[in-house]
């Protein structure tokens, strides 16, 4: 099969196209015939520094896939030949989406609805899960909240955006100047440009001194400390950029009854943890009903060929990128 072989990590980045044999499936798995499979910052990061799991070169990357089920395992009944389906997979395992086929444990798989193609599945997963994850498992987003979302125009921004619309809350979000009409058109309250405005005082200001209720940084640590202040009392801050470089102590979070929450989907396949892998597919299904009823969309950038990853990667790692980045594999 065609596929973008990673052949070492390090920059310049060490792509390939090339030829790879076919995979098959285990006694639990689907081989899945791709049809669109998504770029994902976390493609950039491990084609750089790889994944400590990793001994055996070349790779494919690429965790978001959605195709149709080619060809199915001993023990799988409840998919068959000819399903439409998607899925975010395990970022250790050899054979990613960036090819013509993959194979999918049943456990991570989801169907994809009639009315929502491949392009937009695929879009939905590693940033739509997270997303999902973040406001709904973390956040608990609720109506009537007042929520602070940082770089509401990236992958994952642009998904809680209109997640927390959904669920009744009141959306500030951060942004380039540029981009404010974009977030507004995802259903953001307020856009508040970082380059020209101090986001501390323009959330107290929004919020009548209060703070925001619930907060995602999407990030970095650092901004992440920044947040506290910017946090309402007994408010939830979620950081997806990584863990806080002091305690919450140290922050005061304590006395003001804040909570601290993380958000990693890898963590699921790390530890298999099976409700965190039952609930990955639980949330996917949610995400593509509520694309199928038009209560949200995918943000799709552009749509690019295989060849092209390596370019879009730049792209991501540079932050050059509204939404989503998406490779037609038909």
């Amino acid at each position: 099969m065609r596929a973008l072989l990673l052949q070492r990590t390090g920059k310049p980045y060490d792509f390939e196209m090339g030829t790879f044999p076919v995979p098959e499936p285990g006694p639990n798995d689907v081989r899945i015939k791709i049809a669109a499979t998504a770029c994902n910052p976390i493609d950039y990061k491990l084609a750089t520094h790889g994944n400590a799991s990793w001994t055996v070169f070349p790779r494919i990357l690429g965790l978001d896939t959605a195709g149709v089920v080619d060809k199915v395992g001993l023990n799988v009944a409840d998919y068959h030949v000819g399903d439409r389906v998607v899925q975010h997979g395990d970022l250790r395992r050899r054979g990613g989406g960036y090819a013509e086929y993959t194979v999918c444990d049943t456990r991570h798989l989801a169907r994809i609805p009639r009315t929502v193609s491949y392009i937009d599945a695929a879009a939905a997963m590693c940033a739509g899960l997270t997303a999902m994850q973040a406001v709904s498992r973390k956040l608990h987003v609720k109506a009537g909240d007042t929520v602070l979302i940082h770089g509401g125009a990236g992958g994952v921004g642009s998904y809680a955006v209109q997640l927390c619309k959904v669920l009744g809350a009141t959306v500030m979000t951060t942004c380039q100047g540029e981009k404010a009409d974009y977030v507004r058109s995802l259903g953001a309250d307020e856009a508040i440009d970082y380059t020209t405005e101090d986001v501390s005082q323009r959330v107290m200001e929004l919020t009548n001194g209060l703070g925001a209720d619930c907060i995602l940084n999407t990030l970095s640590p650092e901004t992440g400390v920044e947040d506290v202040e910017r946090l309402a009392f007994n408010g939830v801050l979620c950081m997806i950029s990584g863990p806080m470089p002091v305690s919450m102590a140290d922050l005061g979070m304590f006395v003001k009854g804040q909570t601290l929450t993380t958000c990693f989907l890898g963590g699921a396949h790390m530890y298999q943890h099976e409700e965190s892998l039952v609930d990955l597919k639980k949330m996917a299904e949610e995400i593509l009903d509520l694309q199928a009823e038009g209560s949200i969309r995918s943000p799709i950038q552009k749509i690019i060929r295989l060849n092209q990853v390596p370019r879009a990667l730049d792209e991501l790692e540079d932050r050059h990128v509204t939404g989503k980045i998406i490779v037609d594999m038909q």
